[in-house]
Order: C-alpha cells, then structure tokens, then sequence
C-alpha cells in the first residue's frame, strides 16, 4: 500500500511539473533498446524452500542472467518531460545452485552438485514518465519512472544434476502453476547522446513487481514470491 501511496504521488508531482511548463510543438521518437537483465525473487517466501528446491543443502540462490529489449515509443509533453510506452521482451526468475542427495535404485544414496533455473519469460509493457536535465550540449541525463504491466509468456525450471555416478538434465513446465499477470513499476536514468538523426541511449532501470507470480493451489494458499529485474541496456532513438 506504501507503494502504492509513493506511486500515485510521484504521478502528481509529474503532471503538476507538465502543466508548469511551456507548450512545445508537438514531437516524438520511436526506438529500440535491448541489453542485459539480471532478475531475481523477493518476498516474504523468495528464500523458503519449495518442492523444486527439495533435496538441496548450501544453496545459493543467484540472479538469472538474461535479455530484456523491444521497441520504445516517447511522446514530448513539455520541453524537458516526456511520456515513453514501450513493447519488450524480458527474462525473468533466478538460478539455484547447491549440492545435492538423492536416493536411486541399486546405487543407493548419491551425492553430488546441483543446478536449477527458473526461466519465466515476459511480455512488459512499461509507461515511463520521463524528466531531462535541462543542459546545453550533446550529451543529456535523464531519470524516469512509471507503472509496469507485464504478462507471462512461458515459464519452465531447468534441472541439472550431477554426480560421480548419476546424472541427470529435466526440463518441467511450471506456466499454469504461475500467474500469468503482473503489475509493478519501473524506474531508473540514463543519458542520450546526439548522433546522426536521432539519439544513442545508455539506459539503467530496477523493475520490482508487486504481484505474488504463484497461483492459489487448492486451498487457497498463495507463496509471497515477486520477481524484481535490473537491466543494463543500449539504443537508439529516431526523432520526429
């Protein structure tokens, strides 16, 4: 709920900065952007073990390291703010390593290394309210910051497990045990750079979720488990 509260506030802070600004003619951008994300759990339950981490002692739960990029669309509504919907596509979850102890027929218990990743892979839809320094020059900062919508497009847990007599690699659908909605807010800067027709962007955002991604199971049970994502990115942006 405090979130929420900072939210809706930083979007009255935005349009009371609109409205004391000088009308420009109307302009606008379209671009693409694409980079490396590192995403991760958070959550009253993001460190409790579940069934897909049954059997692992000294684990350690590490950022998964994937892509997020796309087309992005700004739209200039006073001389240094603007309003930015973008279409990416982005990875999520995080990667579990820890040693591991299984009992197989014959062999007995066998002990060895262990490796999971949680691959969920999103379409997000995120609407930044943009703010430019105002500097003279080729080269400008910028901050930002505005809600996320993103939808699930698939999600499925990788499992290696090695040892000195077993191996063995799964791979389990895990999308209908998820939501497949969630809404959370994306902030972060960068800076542009004059070059050609357009601009050259250097971008760096967090984007929490605030939505749990389980489903309910049958009684009505839900896990505190939000996927929060930081993206280090690059692009490039036609004005007109």
């Amino acid at each position: 709920m405090k979130v929420a509260h900072s939210l809706v506030a930083l979007m009255m802070l935005l349009e009371l900065f609109v409205w004391s600004q000088p009308v420009p003619a109307v302009s606008f951008a379209i671009g693409a952007r694409g980079g490396l994300a590192l995403s991760n759990y958070w959550g009253d339950d993001a460190d409790s073990p579940d069934d897909t981490l049954g059997g692992y002692v000294n684990v350690d739960r590490k950022p998964r390291v994937g892509f997020s990029g796309g087309a992005f669309f700004a739209f200039e509504l006073a001389e240094y703010l603007s309003i930015e919907p973008e279409v990416l596509f982005s990875t999520k979850g995080r990667h579990v390593e820890g040693s591991y102890s299984i009992t197989v027929p014959l062999l007995g218990v066998i002990s060895g290394n262990a490796e999971v990743t949680e691959k969920l892979n999103y379409l997000d839809l995120p609407v930044s309210f943009k703010i430019i320094a105002p500097l003279d020059g080729g080269i400008q900062p910028y901050f930002y910051a505005g809600p996320l919508f993103s939808f699930l497009i698939s999600a499925e847990i990788e499992q290696n497990i090695d040892a000195s007599s077993y191996s063995q690699d799964t791979v389990v659908d895990i999308e209908d045990d998820l939501d497949h909605f969630d809404m959370g807010m994306v902030m972060g800067g960068g800076v542009r750079f004059e070059a050609g027709p357009g601009d050259f962007i250097l971008d760096f955002r967090f984007a929490p979720g605030f939505f749990t991604i389980d489903e309910e199971d049958n009684n009505g049970d839900q896990s505190d488990i939000n996927n929060w994502m930081i993206v280090f990115s690059a692009g490039y942006a036609f004005r007109f």
